[in-house]
């Protein structure tokens, strides 16, 4: 118990800077776009459910892998999002949620739900790709190319978040079962991705990034609006 401790310290601050910069942007927002009570609670309900989750022991009883260079990135962008634009901001508050959730049930110890097998393969496929594209993102910061100031890989990026977590989460709850095929085709993908190269344009890997994008929705559709 102490190791999982230790190794989890550094995570707890994290996420006490987390809610902290939640509840002084959820504040500003409310304000700025001077929303209600009942509404501004509908805004940010998901978020309070997600950062309770972490004042639960069980959430800590083992060591959580995270991406540390990711979880800040998710938080910065959130922190900078317009807070006078209620659809920008609902947006990277869906990423920011998103990377929280997951963190509060990785796969490798998430609940159990009946159905599918492959499930548990396709949380994990696509954790994969996730490093796999973080990967090829700092190999092109390597090479002098910030891809987050390209606004169209941006967007790319940020939809990508989206369309995994939510993918994740109807994994998790049992809503998605998942088939051997699909896990095929997202497992494929892995091996797409690590053909980049420094060498690849950087316009070459947006498009592919964008047809990841394509399968993910339909695979698993984010819910419309």
């Amino acid at each position: 118990m102490a190791d999982s401790d230790t190794h989890n310290q550094r995570l707890k601050a994290i996420i006490l800077d987390a809610r902290m910069a939640f509840h002084q942007k959820a504040l500003a927002v409310k304000e700025n776009l001077q929303l209600g009570e009942e509404e501004a609670a509908d805004l940010t309900r998901e978020a309070e459910e997600v950062l309770a989750l972490f004042d639960r022991p069980e959430t800590w009883i083992g060591p959580i892998e995270y991406d540390s260079r990711e979880l800040f990135r998710c938080i910065d962008q959130f922190q900078r999002s317009d807070e006078e634009d209620l659809e920008a901001f609902s947006e990277s508050l869906a990423v920011f949620v998103g990377a929280l959730r997951q963190l509060a049930a990785p796969p490798s110890r998430a609940r159990s739900v009946p159905g599918s097998p492959f499930n548990g393969l396709m949380e994990e496929a696509l954790l994969n790709n996730r490093r796999t594209v973080d990967g090829i993102e700092a190999m092109y910061l390597e090479n002098g190319q910030n891809l987050h100031q390209i606004e169209e890989y941006a967007e790319t990026a940020t939809r990508q978040s989206m369309l995994v977590n939510n993918y994740t989460r109807k994994l998790q709850s049992g809503e998605h079962q998942a088939t051997a095929l699909q896990v095929k085709r997202i497992k494929d993908w892995n091996g797409f991705f690590q053909e980049v190269t420094a060498e690849t344009p950087v316009e070459d890997f947006i498009l592919d990034c964008q047809d990841y994008n394509d399968e993910l929705q339909h695979q698993c559709p984010l819910p419309t609006p």
